[in-house]
């Protein structure tokens, strides 16, 4: 090893390409300062020593390719502070350790590709990065490595990426992650209490006990979607922000599988429910003397059905979800919303790298063409729930209609008045899950149609305020609404007592009647 030393004291340039180096010693290459460029392709080095490029002050370019090394231990590259381009292409790391590159300054590429076949992650030390402060471009084959980087110009990843795919935490930000924790808690409590005052409620009028009952089971469906939102919240904790380093994990665990069940079931049923309170309206006040009306058995079997069948679509993709299913897949909020779709072909482009001579180029798999991900949830989404919501708006628009011709001819029932106000009512409930569900049946279309790419990040933000905002407001709407209603009409009876209390407080007891008015009277009975 001497004379390496001696032959290269002025060289530039050096070359040590499929040798029988299996360790680089420190002090190897003390004394050549004038070297800027140094290959050790091909080599069988296994291991690097701390110190072991000790005296290459001015190396700007380091391949250490297509050798066995697996492991880069912490000060593996110090005394290289000049050091520009590092290439680690075809070895089998598996683990980079704290301050590996705490050194290396000035590197502005890093290309870092195992050998072909490897699928494990490469894990990374908390800190295995620390000092890349230059770093421009990365080339890697794991797409993990890219979220330990925030202000890279380029990270090109050599692999087939999946549909989804985010770096960081489960929730992007903290607004997101307060938002989700203060929805998911508000759709619990307030559903929870819905159902209490719901169950506990008294009332001797047919049509508002067959209301309280579908609202009560609206309720209990809106309820899973917190408990669902409350998991994914729970999830976010504990992971933190190195989330993605086990989303792989997670969206294939049962606890996702179990979160994924719970959100459509929940959902599926809400939209059910809702399509039959809007039937339900629609027939008592378009058609109020029909034979066909939904009573108290009806109502129930009805109910029933809904349950099964939101059931069991909630189940089957529970069980028929895999990695990369085209049937459908679990995204990191665990629920294949259509809002992406799938390459269905690539095409390689070359991508070159700066070095010496003409540099290293690699071929990078980008996609072709494009086709629709996920089939079932397009059914579900685009299929059965603009099916549900063309309904809901025709109901309530032929709704509105009779209202407004039915006042101008005759004068409304009691009855009439009461169905009307509660159309009304859920006229509210409807329009706020109407918007909502809408906005990703909107968004669905234009990503399948490819009219539009939808980013990544509208799956956190659609599962935080897209889909459940209505889930929080519903107990609201139609609950306490209903109270201050009530609490408004008994307000009056009071009052109205109390008047015709000091009325007659104020007549005389011993007062008589005229006899023209008592045989006015007799006439008129």
């Amino acid at each position: 090893m001497d004379t390496i030393t001696n032959m290269s004291r002025t060289a530039n340039i050096l070359k040590l390409n499929g040798g029988l180096i299996s360790v680089v010693e420190p002090g190897l290459f003390k004394g050549l300062f004038a070297l800027h460029t140094l290959s050790l392709e091909r080599n069988g080095i296994n291991h690097l020593e701390q110190d072991a490029f000790d005296g290459l002050t001015n190396l700007t370019w380091l391949d250490l390719s297509r050798n066995n090394i697996s492991r880069l231990t912490g000060h593996a590259f110090r005394g290289l502070p000049r050091l520009k381009e590092l290439y680690l292409s075809d070895v089998p790391i598996t683990t980079i350790q704290k301050d590996a590159f705490l050194e290396a300054t000035k590197l502005e590429i890093l290309v870092l590709i195992r050998k072909s076949g490897t699928d494990t992650p490469v894990h990374v030390d908390k800190g295995g990065f620390h000092g890349l402060k230059s770093l421009r471009k990365l080339y890697v084959d794991d797409r993990f490595l890219c979220c330990h980087f925030d202000n890279l110009e380029e990270c090109v990843i050599l692999e087939q990426q999946p549909p989804l795919f985010m770096c960081g935490s489960l929730m992007q930000n903290n607004f997101l992650r307060v938002s989700m924790w203060v929805l998911g808690i508000s759709a619990v409590i307030g559903n929870v209490v819905v159902v209490a005052v719901r169950v506990r409620e008294k009332t001797t009028s047919p049509t508002r006990a067959k209301q309280s009952f579908l609202i009560c089971n609206l309720a209990i469906s809106d309820c899973l979607m917190g408990i669902y939102m409350l998991i994914l919240a729970s999830v976010d904790v504990y992971y933190g922000d190195e989330y993605f380093k086990f989303s792989d994990q997670w969206r294939s665990s049962k606890l996702c599988k179990f979160a994924s069940f719970l959100s459509l079931l929940s959902s599926e049923a809400s939209v059910f429910f809702i399509t039959l309170i809007s039937i339900d309206r629609f027939i008592c006040i378009v058609f109020p003397f029909g034979k066909f009306q939904f009573r108290g058995t009806s109502t129930k079997v009805a109910t029933g059905i809904i349950w099964a069948i939101a059931f069991v679509l909630g189940l089957v993709p529970t069980l028929q979800a895999g990695p990369e299913s085209d049937f459908y897949d679990l995204s990191d909020v665990c629920i294949g919303l259509p809002l992406i779709t799938r390459p269905s072909s690539y095409r390689v482009q070359s991508s070159d790298v700066g070095g010496i001579d003409s540099g290293q180029s690699f071929d990078i798999p980008v996609p072709d063409k494009f086709k629709p991900a996920w089939y079932y949830s397009i059914a579900i989404f685009l299929g059965i729930n603009l099916v549900c919501f063309l309904a809901i708006f025709l109901c309530y628009v032929a709704m509105f209609i009779k209202v407004k011709v039915s006042s101008k001819k005759v004068q409304q029932s009691q009855s009439q008045r009461d169905d009307i106000k509660i159309a009304i009512r859920m006229a509210a409930i409807v329009g706020t899950d109407f918007i909502c569900l809408m906005a990703v049946i909107i968004m669905g279309i234009l990503s399948q149609t490819g009219a539009a790419m939808i980013p990544l990040q509208m799956y956190t933000w659609s599962v935080v305020f897209i889909l459940p905002i209505n889930l929080s407001l519903n107990p609201y709407l139609y609950t306490i609404a209903s109270l201050i209603t009530d609490k408004r009409k008994k307000g009056q009876l009071l009052t109205q007592q109390s008047g015709e209390k000091t009325h007659k407080i104020h007549l005389k007891p011993n007062y008589k009647l005229p006899d023209y008015y008592k045989c006015f009277r007799k006439r008129l009975m």
